[in-house]
């Protein structure tokens, strides 16, 4: 059931709303601080809290908390009810992400149903033909936004997948921030205690127009050419 106490409002409504009631900016009170980049929190003389995205467009979605016990259950936990339209891939699935393991399989059925590839990769050649999938994919006008999200975190963590199974590398899990909530992501460390961020890797190696853009996103993350 719906927490009563909370009211879904756009950030713009949100805003507009504080203002109308005399709305104290409290973005900086250690009372009302998050642990998130959201740029703009209201305290109103009725109690309520306004929390807004303002800065991520006036229809990201804000909050109206009817006191203040509400807002800071939210931020004591470390989660905010964003609508699930609006989430990020990382956010649907951050409990996923936070107990990530080498034995991990929620993320393998968008690789199979949507890019027709064989996971878990068994070799790079599996790893590179992936990647050229993924790649007319990325780029095609056919996947919405969150689908070309989706694939791109999917394929990151198969990749990291084969590369921990080769026993050269460790994982690591770290924890960021989307606008409201955490998020948690993959990082992989070599025996040389290098780490790689492998999703980063993957954004920028898709930007490469060398024709050898997989070569260059092994050799970022792995820190090896490619042989």
């Amino acid at each position: 059931m719906e927490d009563e106490t909370i009211r879904h409002v756009t950030s713009r409504e949100g805003y507009l709303y504080a203002k109308k009631h005399n709305g104290e900016l409290k973005t900086f009170d250690d009372k009302y601080m998050l642990k998130s980049q959201a740029d703009l929190v209201f305290a109103l003389p009725n109690g309520e809290v306004v929390l807004i995205g303002l800065s991520k467009g006036d229809n990201y979605p804000g909050f109206i908390f009817g006191n203040y016990l509400a807002f800071d259950k939210c931020r004591t936990e470390d989660y905010f009810p964003i609508p699930l339209n609006d989430q990020t891939w990382r956010e649907v699935h951050a409990a996923d992400m936070q107990d990530f393991s080498p034995e991990s399989q929620f993320f393998l059925s968008p690789l199979t149903s949507e890019l027709k590839i064989s996971v878990p990769f068994r070799n790079t050649e599996e790893c590179k033909s992936g990647y050229e999938q993924l790649t007319k994919v990325i780029h095609s006008n056919k996947a919405s936004r969150f689908e070309k999200d989706e694939l791109l975190n999917c394929y990151a963590l198969a990749f990291t997948q084969f590369l921990v199974a080769t026993g050269q590398y460790r994982l690591h899990i770290k924890k960021g921030y989307e606008y409201y909530n955490p998020y948690y992501y993959v990082t992989i460390i070599n025996s040389d205690k290098d780490e790689a961020d492998v999703f980063s890797q993957l954004l920028i190696s898709l930007g490469d127009k060398s024709g050898n853009a997989f070569n260059f996103f092994y050799w970022a993350v792995t820190n090896k050419p490619l042989k």
